[in-house]
């Protein structure tokens, strides 16, 4: 559904007017529907998701087939697997539930290891930048070629660069607060 799916999602921007922001272009995506609100959202003020399923290309002779399906989730539901948008696709060292799992355990070198170590199938970019951090330990040196996008590796390495690397507590308390939580919720899913 994700990779198909024509979905919509209500944002707040910080200090940003709406003129602005209609000048904006991301590849695939239309903004619109402005108001200014007093206060942004938050984790969890979104009243939940809610489908509309199309489904294309499906043979005659199996409609009957389909609207058994159909009735039978409208009358029991479905069981809500968690699946690689929640886990990642990292397997037993890098997956966030993983990483949620040795937070809880208080394991911060763990933790901070399934954050920088490398990891299988990455995108060659990402995979020299891990591998950099592997060959040297240097924070600095491994921050100069990762992806900006990386921002709970990038985050743990500029604390890095900024106090003793020893702090590891200090070095993972640098990682956004909500990414931490969404660790911690990947585990609990998994659980």
């Amino acid at each position: 559904k994700d990779k198909r799916g024509v979905t919509c999602q209500h944002v707040t921007v910080h200090r940003i007017r709406a003129k602005r922001l209609a000048k904006l272009v991301l590849y695939g995506c239309k903004i619109g529907n402005y108001e200014y609100v007093d206060k942004p959202l938050g984790f969890g003020d979104h009243s939940g998701n809610e489908f509309e399923i199309v489904l294309r290309g499906v043979d005659p002779s199996t409609v009957e087939n389909v609207e058994r399906a159909v009735l039978s989730l409208e009358s029991s539901g479905t069981i809500n697997y968690y699946g690689l948008q929640r886990f990642g696709n990292y397997g037993t060292t890098g997956g966030t539930h993983q990483i949620g799992m040795k937070l809880l355990r208080g394991e911060w070198q763990d933790t901070i290891d399934a954050l920088l170590l490398p990891r299988e199938g990455e995108r060659a970019d990402v995979a020299a930048a891990r591998a950099k951090w592997v060959e040297t330990k240097d924070p600095a040196a491994t921050l100069k070629i990762l992806p900006r996008w990386c921002s709970a590796e990038r985050c743990v390495l500029e604390r890095m660069t900024k106090v003793r690397s020893t702090d590891l507590v200090g070095c993972l308390l640098a990682v956004p607060r909500q990414i931490r939580l969404m660790y911690i919720h990947a585990y609990q899913a998994y659980v």
